[in-house]
């Protein structure tokens, strides 16, 4: 699996998106980074996704994942993002 892939890098993907509010969306902004691994497992995941019994409510399991503090890490950065000791 590639993890990062380059501009001039070419693939077969094609994707059609239809909708009200479709020319909001941007599709290959400039100045973006490449797609690594930190940007699928970084922030918050869901594992599980359920509707109650009468269908009013949809019950969303999720964990988040924060990126691991670096040395030195003040208490108040610390703090701010969430990091153990």
């Amino acid at each position: 699996m590639l993890a990062l892939t380059k501009k001039e890098d070419k693939d077969s993907f094609n994707v059609s998106i239809i909708g009200e509010h479709a020319a909001a969306l941007t599709v290959n902004a400039e100045g973006k980074h490449p797609y690594t691994m930190a940007d699928m497992s970084l922030g918050e995941n869901i594992y599980s996704v359920s509707l109650s019994r009468k269908g009013t409510y949809l019950i969303t399991s999720y964990y988040s994942t924060a990126r691991a503090c670096t040395a030195p890490c003040s208490p108040k950065r610390r703090a701010a993002r969430n990091c153990a000791a």
